[in-house]
């Protein structure tokens, strides 16, 4: 797996996260949830709806507006 990895990390400009998504994407699994069929209110509403005590063990502050803005989610 260490190799295959490999290949799709960034050898260029590149982020991680879009190489991680190029090789989810080469093994045939659908990242975009639009092309699911997931509406934009469902997306909506599981993000906002989370259960924000079992995120408080996240190393990183999980931010409902943030991330739809860093994320582009909802205009995918």
């Amino acid at each position: 797996l260490k190799q295959v990895l490999l290949e799709y990390l960034p050898k260029n400009n590149l982020s991680l996260d879009k190489s991680i998504s190029l090789y989810i994407s080469s093994l045939g699994i659908q990242l975009n949830l639009i092309e699911l069929k997931i509406s934009k209110e469902e997306i909506s509403l599981s993000l906002s709806s989370g259960n924000k005590e079992r995120l408080k063990n996240n190393p990183r502050v999980f931010e409902y507006e943030l991330f739809i803005k860093e994320t582009n989610i909802l205009n995918s």
